[in-house]
C-alpha cells in the first residue's frame, strides 16, 4: 500500500468519525429556561452544548472565565 493511500485513508477516518466522538451535550431545559455553558478563554468562547438548534425562548448562560486576564461577556 502506498504512503499517499494510507494518508488519504487516515485523513478520511479522521474526518468521519473524530466528530462523532466529540459532540456536544443537547442543552438542558427546566421549567421552560435552557441554560447554556460557555468557557470564556482568551479571544474565544467554546460551549458545553450543541447551540446549532437554538429557538427564541428564554436562557440561562453560566459563564467560566478559563482565561489567565480580567475578560467580560
Amino acid at each position: 500500500m502506498s504512503f499517499r493511500l494510507t494518508l488519504a485513508t487516515l485523513i478520511l477516518f479522521c474526518m468521519i468519525f473524530i466528530p462523532l466522538l466529540t459532540r456536544a451535550d443537547a442543552p438542558l431545559t427546566d421549567n421552560g429556561v435552557t441554560t447554556i455553558h460557555l468557557d470564556e478563554y482568551n479571544g474565544y468562547f467554546s460551549a458545553r452544548e450543541t447551540l446549532v438548534d437554538l429557538k427564541a425562548g428564554i436562557y440561562d448562560f453560566v459563564i467560566t472565565n478559563k482565561a489567565d486576564k480580567l475578560v467580560g461577556f
